[in-house]
């Protein structure tokens, strides 16, 4: 009989201790449930940047590129987004980038040769994404001009210049949940082409991304979206500095110290998703500015597709 109640009592005890050994291995990244020994997470948290770089231009001094360049590194080493969306890139400047980065990988294409940057001008700019590689897979990716042809290299209504968006479709390593990426840069001069260019822009976003993904656009819209032309987009995205749970109200133009207007933006839109933080990077990177643009990012939850 004692060997008995022995055996049931040690039974009993067995399964507590197994019961209990599993709530002590912590929680899981994203809230995520256990099961087999693997993790599901139920969400993942992303950063995401835009950062108009300044093209390399002698006129702009103590400023120019060769004094920044090394404060650029610096600054995307610190914050370590996920994806970069840069405007004003010329072929000399992503080299360096490159080079300097190699844990990204890099798409783009100069808005007037419509060629990667190595068989571009040197003085052609290029709309660039750069990814972390270690968090991500390029699945699919394009460019299109801002314009009333966007599928060939072309000017847009009144715009000053050519004028682009590129797009990557990633894949979250990890988890194997997708994402699209946009990144765009408006026109400085044309009013009709800002104002078409929104149109557009929202038109593309729902073609590309058919079955309707989370989806981030990173821009450089030349103005701040109170205009009405904005109208489109604020229905069809969220704008991060006014959604965020952690937000600021810092302007993003500088100027090198002689501006101080927003004109640099991240929007995101999805099914669950959440905006936890934006910022604009101000920190000392070893020189008063890494550009005449404050880059600025959002922290993103994203829920996993299961």
């Amino acid at each position: 009989m004692k060997t008995k109640l022995f055996s049931i009592l040690a039974a009993v005890a067995l399964l507590l201790s197994g019961a209990c050994s599993s709530s002590d291995d912590g929680p899981n990244e994203g809230g995520g449930t256990q099961g087999g020994g693997t993790t599901t997470p139920d969400y993942i948290e992303l950063k995401f940047m835009s950062f108009n770089i300044r093209l390399n231009s002698s006129s702009d001094g103590s400023n120019a590129w060769v004094y920044r360049q090394e404060a650029a590194v610096k600054m995307i080493q610190d914050q370590k987004p996920v994806c970069i969306g840069m405007q004003e890139v010329q072929p000399g400047q992503n080299s360096y980038l490159k080079s300097k980065l190699p844990e990204y990988g890099v798409y783009g294409l100069g808005r007037n040769s419509a060629a990667a940057p190595e068989d571009s001008s040197s003085t052609d700019e290029c709309m660039m994404v750069y990814w972390l590689k270690s968090e991500v897979d390029l699945v699919s990716y394009g460019t299109f001009w801002l314009s009333e042809t966007p599928d060939v290299k072309s000017y847009g209504w009144d715009a000053n210049i050519r004028r682009t968006c590129t797009w990557c479709m990633f894949r979250h390593k990890a988890t194997k949940q997708l994402f699209y990426f946009f990144n765009t840069h408006f026109d400085h001069k044309g009013e009709t082409a800002r104002t078409e260019s929104v149109k557009l822009i929202v038109k593309k976003i729902q073609e590309i991304n058919g079955d309707n993904r989370p989806v981030v656009l990173v821009a450089d819209f030349n103005s701040n979206t109170s205009h009405e032309r904005f109208v489109p987009l604020h229905e069809f995205m969220k704008d991060a500095r006014t959604n965020a749970a952690i937000t600021d109200d810092h302007y993003t133009y500088n100027g090198w110290g002689k501006s101080s207007s927003t004109i640099d933006h991240l929007f995101y839109r999805g099914e669950g998703c959440e905006a936890l933080e934006y910022h604009t990077v101000t920190e000392n990177y070893g020189v008063p500015y890494v550009s005449d643009h404050y880059p600025v990012t959002l922290r993103l939850k994203i829920p996993v597709k299961k």
